[in-house]
């Protein structure tokens, strides 16, 4: 190889791996956009509860939701869940179908619960406020 040809050559090597690492930050900039849009997601959901006549604070009811269906999984049953809980087990079984019926043929969304309902069953299922933290990790005060 000339020396020409091995400056060219060192030059091409040169662009290439600055190319790599201008990729590799890119990389990282795209996925800290990525989660900064996700949390910002995130907030606009969870973030903003509202309040009812009764002044309680009403949630999502997808983290509550998806909860609920991980236990029956793990081998809880809806009535389990109730009894430990104290509440009326169609009451569970509407929180883990995310549905409930206004009529014979008229199925309609449950888009929020009370925060007392969550803490409810999360304590009478031997819980922590861990979990709730867990559940809703942008809940506003």
């Amino acid at each position: 190889m000339t020396p020409e040809q091995f400056a060219a050559w060192k030059r091409h090597r040169s662009n290439l791996e600055h190319a790599r690492i201008n990729q590799g930050e890119n990389k990282y900039k795209r996925r800290a956009q990525r989660l900064d849009r996700q949390i910002k997601n995130i907030r606009a959901v969870v973030g903003h509860t509202k309040r009812t006549y009764q002044n309680q604070t009403l949630m999502p009811i997808m983290p509550f939701r998806l909860w609920l269906l991980r236990q029956i999984v793990q081998g809880e049953t809806v009535a389990s869940i109730a009894k430990a809980s104290h509440k009326d087990e169609e009451e569970i079984r509407r929180y883990t179908t995310g549905i409930y019926w206004d009529g014979p043929c008229d199925p309609q969304p449950i888009h929020t619960v009370t925060l007392g309902i969550i803490d409810d069953v999360l304590t009478a299922m031997g819980q922590g406020p861990d979990v709730l933290d867990e559940l809703y990790p942008y809940m506003e005060d």
